[in-house]
């Protein structure tokens, strides 16, 4: 039996278990094992799975928005914010994960209308605090003035999703830093 927040630490176990095998190879079941509980008490906290991802979602929103507002925030170059919001994405390659967003993304076909809508509300505000990296990069001229910072932002943070996602398939994570650091070279 577990001691401590059960609810903090079923989010804790389903988020790891999505980020390694995805939502649909995950069940209840597999939760109960990781946690030492009953399945009922799974249930308690959240009825049906939608229940839980929706709060995964949520709480992914928040840590990691937290984490790229504070880059984002920080008084570094923008190229080292941007190459500090892709070691975001190594550091979980590294531990054999994928990032929630970029798990859900692949399997979004099976989700439900309401976790779908908050996966995309999830994602457009990652891009939101990401595109403020590229606006400050215009100011200052890293970027040219032309430089569409929305497109910029979608495009960045999807190829971060993108190369995660390739290079846990090719059982390389050397593979998401060579693309990464060969992206930001282009920008830069």
């Amino acid at each position: 039996m577990i001691t401590g927040d059960r609810k903090t630490a079923l989010l804790d176990s389903a988020q790891d278990l999505i980020q390694t095998v995805g939502v649909n190879a995950m069940s209840y079941n597999d939760l109960s094992l990781a946690v030492g509980i009953r399945k009922a008490s799974i249930h308690y906290h959240f009825p049906k799975k939608d229940d839980l991802v929706e709060a995964l979602l949520q709480r992914c929103g928040n840590d990691y928005g937290q984490h790229y507002r504070t880059v984002a925030c920080s008084e570094d170059p923008v190229m080292d914010k941007l190459r500090a919001i892709a070691q975001i994405f190594e550091n979980s390659l590294m531990e054999g994960k994928i990032c929630t967003v970029g798990m859900l993304s692949v399997e979004s076909t099976t989700l439900s209308e309401t976790i779908r809508e908050r996966l995309k509300a999830t994602i457009n505000s990652s891009v939101a605090i990401i595109e403020g990296i590229f606006i400050q990069g215009v100011s200052d001229r890293t970027f040219p003035r032309t430089l569409d910072t929305t497109l910029a932002a979608r495009a960045f943070h999807d190829f971060l999703l993108g190369a995660q996602v390739i290079a846990r398939a090719l059982d390389d994570p050397e593979h998401f830093r060579t693309s990464a650091n060969e992206y930001l070279r282009l920008l830069g």
